[in-house]
This record gives structure tokens, C-alpha cells and sequence, in this order.
């Protein structure tokens, strides 16, 4: 409200700032008061910011019908018959939403023949269930898991106490659809239900892309708009007629249009990734949790990684497709081994291979069992695992250290130390969870990781000094001059090994090196750690 002032000004609030101001001139609008040109400026680049972002939103949601999450997520929406299925979502768990079909699709699992993929984005509690209840579209009631278990599974009832669902009493007609209603018209019913936590999630969201189809039906129509196209199609087509076609058809029309005899085929099969890989990723995720479906992922997910290090370490080296298991950038290790002489004696290979491939099947079974929510025989799979695998060793024989991995660790012994502890501690972990060593064993690990790096020290020191460089034939580099950085004997092994009341001397000693040879004397006489024991 505007007051008279004496002097023939008038008293407004300035629509910036809120402060109350004195002007001569009478301003109708209130959303241009403003107590001086900051402010008036400062307001309209507020406002050209909204309506930007207003903007990328509505390009963003009129883009979400046409994109591979918004059609899984209508698509689920339109099978359920409501948009409830999205209740209790928040902008941070849309995002999670957004993150979980990333990651479906980067599993690659497309099988070409059947026309089916080989993974599904599962329910915990059932997509529609028999009593009439549906299972929510949230992230915390799905995972990433084998189809072909998810079809055994389809709706059989799973205890109340995992997942996530909303039951048939609280489903409203508002928030219904039919398999009738549009793409376009069940979005703007599932943005009416969320409100402002959905459009937050479109301007958060990192991208919302076309899907394989409509960004090739785009692709195609902006060529034939620009008369880019090597070949003209047979007629102009619309972008809705594009958009209608089968994406097979598209790719012959887009190779044709390109001038290409046929169309550049992406095989996903190649790129599909392991189902252990997976099933550790989604065991992880549900762990964090509370209650009794958490903990049966909790204890699935040592077994889920130690069989995965196993067939790490025996898979062929082109075909590494277990390698997150057991990632070792500095170091070798076969931390685990079969348990092939008491428990098998003379058994056929055939027999062994027939007997991993059911443990594997078991452990696979075990995992799906417990990321959907279903009861599990903990003992069962214990012993499962326990009677075929053992621990091998807990410590690695780290690598002969070069320049690359001396630049990439900054230079610095303690940082490179630190880099190899951090590459074998889910290893140690991994085993520490299972039973099959314990915390102190592990501690003596890490010394004998020491130990191997001074080995591995000695044996570069040496190679570096026998090199043909240093010979009489070769002229420009004769004559030893220094070791590399990377193979001085760091300070951190000398704090740690060269300890009085650790050590004992050894008789052979190196000609190159600058300090004897050094044997580990245990710290105890029950347990001898197996890296000493050739001493």
C-alpha cells in the first residue's frame, strides 16, 4: 500500500529488496517498484533465470515421454493402472530412479535372437500383486537381477518387511490409467502427482535424451529438413510418421539416407557383464539398510565377492569380465584356491567343472533370493562356498615399481604405499567377513606386502644395473650412473623392516644392492603367514 508523503512523493516497497522507499512517479505495477537501478536490475536477471529454467524443464519433460526412462517409467505406470506406484518419492530418490536405469543399460544384457534381455530391473514386493496391491516404482523396491529368475518368481508373495508397495484399499481413481491413454497424457499425470519434487528432478537430472528410436527418427527427419542426405527417401516424412516406425526399419532408412549399403549393427552381447558383478553392486546397495532384508544382503555379499575373486584371478586374461573383483594395478595375487585334494581326491575334471558351475548357479540363486527379499539358509551357502574354496594367501607379490606408477602416485613412497594397501584391502575384507582370517593376520599382511616391495625393489635394483646400457660396446650410455627414484629404497621400509626386534640377517647378499638381504622372523609361533614360509 502507498502512502502521500508532504513533499509530493509517495512511499512504495521496492519489489527487489522489500525496503521501503520514497519516489515522485506513480507505478501501477508493483513488480516494477524498485528503490534504486541495482535492484532493478538484480530483479530482472532473477526473472530471466526462472523463466531459463522454467524452460529447461518444459524441453526437458516434453523430451521425457520419448526418452528410455520416461517410456520404462509410463510403461510401468500404464501396467499398473496408477501413478501411485511413484508415491513416496522424493527429488533425491527420482535421481536414485534416474541413476538405476543408467545402470540397467549399461549392463548391456540384450539378447538378439530371443528379443529379450538377458536382465531385468526387478520388484522386491510385486509390480501387481495378488491381493490387489501394486509394488512402488521406487528404488528402495528395486534391483537390477536375471530375468529368467524374475519370471520363476512373478508375483509370489514375499514377506511384508521388505520392499516397498501400496495396497488396493488406498488406490484412487484420480490417479488412474488405462493402456488407452497416451505417453504425453500419463506424464502430465505422473508431474500432477509428484508436483515441484519432479520438475526439481528434470532440472537436476544430468541429461533426459531421446531413446535409441526417436533420436534416430530426429536424426533422419533433420536431414531430410536441411537436404543433407546422400540419398533422398522415396517421400518427405513427417517426425510423428518417423517416430511411429520400428527401430529396424529406421536403421535401413538412416543407412540408405547415409549412403551405407547396411546399417552399423551395435552387438550389446559383447559388452554384456557378469551377473556376479551385478549382484554385488545391488547387494551392496540394499546393505546399507536396516532390518532382516538387509542383513540376509549383508551376508550374501562376502560369498557374492569371494567367488567373484575366485574366477578373477582363473578367467582368461581376454576375457576379463570378473577384473572388478580383483583389481591389482601393482601386484599379483591368487589370494584363493580351489579345494581340489582332501574333498575331490582323483575326481575327473569333467566332474569339477560340473560342480563349479552348480556352486556358481547356487550362490547366483542365493543372492537373487535375498535382494528380493525372500527368506535364505545362511548355513547352506556357508558350507557351500567353504567345502569347494579356501584362502591361498593373504599376501600379493607386489610388481617391480616402474616410472609410470611412480608418476601416478605423485612421487611419493607413502602415497604409493597407501595406493597398494587400498588395492588389496576388499581382498583382506572380503576374507575378514567370511571367517577365513582374522584381524591380526591381516595386519602381518600388510607387513608382508612391505616385505614383497622391498623384494620387488631389489630385483629392479638389479636388472637396472645389469642392463646392456651400462656396457663398453654402447657409447653413449656407458658407465652406471644412479638408480631411478622409483627403485631408492624407500624411508617407510626402513621404519618398518629394518627393525631390530623384526629381523634377522641373511648370509646372501646382493652385489648391487645397498643392504643385506632380510628374512621376516613371525611375531608368534602359532601362526606362520604363508609368504614366510620359505624362510
Amino acid at each position: 500500500m502507498t502512502t502521500r508523503n508532504t513533499s509530493g512523493q509517495r512511499e512504495y516497497i521496492c519489489a527487489h529488496c522489500g525496503t521501503d522507499y520514497l519516489g515522485k512517479k506513480h507505478i501501477d505495477d508493483k513488480s516494477q517498484r524498485f528503490c534504486t537501478p541495482d535492484c532493478k536490475q538484480k530483479k530482472h536477471r532473477a526473472v530471466k533465470a526462472a523463466e531459463k529454467a522454467k524452460k529447461k524443464v518444459d524441453d526437458r519433460f516434453d523430451r521425457f515421454p520419448k526418452s528410455a526412462r520416461g517410456i520404462y517409467v509410463i510403461g510401468k505406470c500404464r501396467d499398473a493402472g496408477t501413478v501411485q506406484i511413484m508415491q513416496g518419492h522424493t527429488t533425491a530418490s527420482l535421481l536414485r530412479l534416474h541413476d538405476l536405469h543408467d545402470r540397467f543399460y549399461k549392463c548391456h544384457g540384450w539378447n538378439p535372437d530371443e528379443k529379450k534381455s538377458v536382465f531385468n530391473i526387478c520388484h522386491v514386493q510385486s509390480h501387481k500383486g495378488r491381493d490387489g496391491s501394486r509394488g512402488l516404482l521406487h528404488p528402495d523396491n528395486l534391483f537390477i537381477g536375471c530375468s529368467s529368475l524374475n519370471r520363476q518368481q512373478h508375483n509370489k508373495p514375499v514377506p511384508a518387511d521388505a520392499g516397498l508397495s501400496i495396497p488396493a484399499s488406498k488406490l484412487q481413481r484420480k490417479w488412474a490409467v488405462s493402456s488407452n491413454d497416451s505417453d504425453a497424457a500419463i506424464a502430465k499425470k505422473i508431474r500432477a502427482f509428484l508436483g515441484a519434487k519432479f520438475d526439481n528432478y528434470l532440472d537436476q537430472a544430468k541429461s533426459i535424451d531421446l531413446n535409441k528410436r526417436h533420436a534416430l527418427a530426429q536424426r533422419i527427419y533433420n536431414r531430410q529438413q536441411k537436404g543433407t542426405e546422400v540419398n533422398k527417401l522415396d517421400r518427405r516424412y513427417t517426425l510423428g510418421e518417423l517416430e511411429a516406425l520400428e527401430y529396424e526399419v529406421l536403421e535401413a532408412m538412416d543407412a540408405y539416407q547415409s549412403g551405407k549399403d547396411v546399417a552399423n549393427k551395435f552387438k550389446p552381447e559383447v559388452y554384456t557383464r557378469a551377473l556376479l558383478c551385478i549382484y554385488a553392486e545391488e547387494l551392496e546397495r540394499f546393505a546399507s539398510g536396516t532390518g532382516r532384508h538387509a542383513d540376509n544382503c549383508r551376508f550374501m555379499l562376502p560369498l557374492v565377492r569371494f567367488l567373484g575373486m575366485y574366477i578373477a584371478q582363473i578367467e582368461d586374461m581376454l576375457d576379463r569380465r570378473h577384473g572388478s573383483f580383483l583389481r591389482l594395478p601393482n601386484a599379483e595375487w591368487k589370494p584363493i584356491q580351489r579345494n581340489s585334494g582332501l574333498y575331490w581326491g582323483t575326481a575327473p575334471h569333467s566332474v569339477m567343472a560340473y560342480d563349479f558351475a552348480y556352486m556358481k548357479e547356487t550362490i547366483l540363486q542365493g543372492a537373487f533370493d535375498a535382494l528380493q527379499g525372500l527368506k535364505i539358509n545362511k548355513a547352506r551357502y556357508e558350507d557351500h562356498i567353504h567345502k569347494r574354496l579356501n584362502l591361498n594367501t593373504l599376501v600379493p607379490t607386489v610388481d617391480v615399481p616402474d616410472h609410470q606408477s611412480w608418476e601416478a602416485n605423485s612421487k611419493d613412497w607413502g602415497t604409493y604405499v597407501d595406493h597398494l594397501y587400498a588395492s588389496f584391502t576388499p581382498v583382506w575384507q572380503a576374507l575378514l567377513d567370511l571367517g577365513l582370517c582374522t584381524a591380526d593376520q591381516i595386519e602381518d599382511a600388510r607387513l608382508g606386502v612391505l616385505w614383497s616391495l622391498q623384494a620387488a625393489i631389489e630385483e629392479g635394483r638389479h636388472q637396472h644395473r645389469n642392463d646392456h646400457r651400462w656396457r663398453r660396446n654402447n657409447c653413449k650410455w656407458w658407465g652406471f650412473k644412479d638408480y631411478p627414484q622409483w627403485l631408492e629404497f624407500p624411508a617407510v621400509l626402513a621404519e618398518k623392516l629394518l627393525h631390530p626386534s623384526m629381523l634377522l640377517p641373511c648370509d646372501d647378499v646382493d652385489d648391487f644392492a645397498p643392504a643385506p638381504k632380510l628374512v621376516f622372523a613371525p611375531v608368534s609361533d602359532d601362526y606362520l603367514p604363508p609368504w614366510a614360509e620359505a624362510a
